[in-house]
């Protein structure tokens, strides 16, 4: 998400929308589809990072999902509804990211794994 004073801008350049009712089951049986972050944006450069760094990479993240407001999220919905986005999968994203906050340790513990 880009955050620009009021206003809030999401990319999903990652398939975050792509989301199922199976991705929450797929993260807490370690069984993470690659096509969610082998092709991140950022993700040869993270795997090729000193360990010493990886280790703080996702701090500011696993803080930002562990408070994460899901309610908040539906102004979002709304602007993307606006755009033309359907939001046919409104609710199984919305119990994604809940179960997310929830479980944010697992959710961070599994992504410094793909990096190593």
């Amino acid at each position: 998400m880009l955050v620009k004073s009021d206003e809030a801008y999401l990319i999903d350049h990652e398939l975050g929308f792509e989301i199922t009712d199976q991705s929450f089951t797929e993260m807490v049986n370690w069984q993470w589809p690659e096509r969610y972050y082998r092709w991140h944006i950022f993700f040869d450069y993270l795997r090729r990072s000193p360990h010493a760094l990886k280790k703080h990479y996702f701090d500011e993240f696993a803080d930002e999902l562990r408070l994460m407001n899901t309610p908040a999220l539906n102004i979002y919905f709304e602007q993307l509804r606006n755009y033309g986005y359907p939001d046919r999968n409104r609710e199984v994203i919305v119990a994604y990211f809940s179960d997310m906050r929830q479980n944010w340790a697992k959710f961070v513990n599994m992504l410094k794994g793909f990096i190593g």
